[in-house]
């Protein structure tokens, strides 16, 4: 079973289980105060199965009480020996409304249990390795998720900002701002509004998440280590950097020359994935996980995430948590 399909699994059966709880929340079911043994036919010991009520007020299924009629040769109630005069007694309403709500207490317990059954199965990789593998929100009938990946925690490195980028307290979002009087230290981004993750891969798989909404302009990726950062440079995989870009609702994937990308909606967050044994670099759509590009090449040192806003103020840029 893929992910997707788990997940799509989980809404159903949620679906479900909100169905039973609303019948068994209804008027009908509160006005059924009854115990278990109300429920079940004293012939079969099984839920009724339409129930006849006799005139000693016992109840029992109608097949029941036919064919015990007819095995013991009269009509008399297996309970209390009365002898019951119509040969038709009628439904018990009040049973067969118990019997229909019991019916929805057995789908109760067994959505549950179907749940209980996929819980168990994605719980041990929900804690191994801290992966982060599914938000659900059944909220009005609105679901989302987010695809299993192991999460990487990554934040700015202010040691390689531009000067012009603000960095927040928590090293989470970067706005172009004010020039800001910062050493020019070797690691510093000067060319470009650029500013590298302090995290840097040299294997493995790694994922994160950028929110793209509040910049007009933008470009996300990963850069090797030995990147010229003091003077201007191509954004290409030959220079180092497989990144994509947008300005003003114009989509790139940085090759050389460029490749224009066609997004069928504006993505308000971007997940990036790098599996560097493999030598890749997938850009997706968080909301939905439509794929948006994938660079394919082979990596031979250290990869930083790469961060670079445009040059109009308030352009920011955000590392989320998922």
């Amino acid at each position: 079973m893929t992910w997707r399909s788990l997940i799509v699994e989980l809404i159903n059966i949620w679906e479900q289980y909100s169905h039973c709880i609303l019948v068994l929340a209804s008027p009908m079911a509160q006005e059924c105060s009854f115990s278990m043994e109300d429920l079940l036919c004293s012939v079969c010991c099984e839920v009724f199965d339409t129930p006849v009520i006799l005139s000693c007020k016992h109840s029992f299924c109608k097949t029941c009480i036919q064919t015990h009629w007819d095995r013991m040769g009269t009509r008399q109630c297996p309970l209390c020996r009365c002898t019951e005069r119509s040969t038709r007694p009628p439904i018990n309403m009040r049973e067969r409304k118990t019997a229909m709500v019991r019916e929805k207490l057995q789908e109760v317990n067994k959505s549950i249990e179907e749940l209980s059954d996929i819980i168990r199965y994605i719980e041990p990789i929900k804690i191994a390795d801290n992966l982060t593998f599914l938000k659900v929100n059944v909220h009005l009938k609105h679901y989302y998720y987010v695809k299993v990946c192991h999460v990487t925690s990554v934040n700015f490195d202010p040691n390689t900002a531009h000067p012009n980028l603000i960095i927040s307290d928590e090293l989470t979002s970067i706005s172009y701002g004010k020039k800001q009087q910062l050493p020019d230290n070797p690691e510093r981004c000067t060319s470009s509004m650029a500013v590298l993750a302090a995290n840097s891969f040299d294997s493995g798989k790694q994922r994160w998440f950028v929110e793209v909404a509040y910049s007009k302009e933008w470009y996300i990726g990963v850069a090797r280590e030995s990147i010229k950062r003091k003077t201007a440079v191509f954004l290409n995989p030959k220079e180092g950097f497989w990144v994509i870009s947008n300005n003003e609702e114009s989509y790139w994937a940085q090759t050389s020359p460029r490749t224009r990308l066609t997004l069928k909606k504006t993505p308000q967050i971007i997940t990036v994935e790098l599996d560097y044994d493999k030598g890749k670099v997938s850009f997706s759509d968080s909301a939905d996980g439509g794929s948006i590009y994938t660079f394919k090449d082979k990596f031979t040192e250290r990869i930083f995430p790469y961060f670079a806003t445009g040059i109009k103020e308030g352009n920011t840029l955000r590392i989320c948590a998922f």
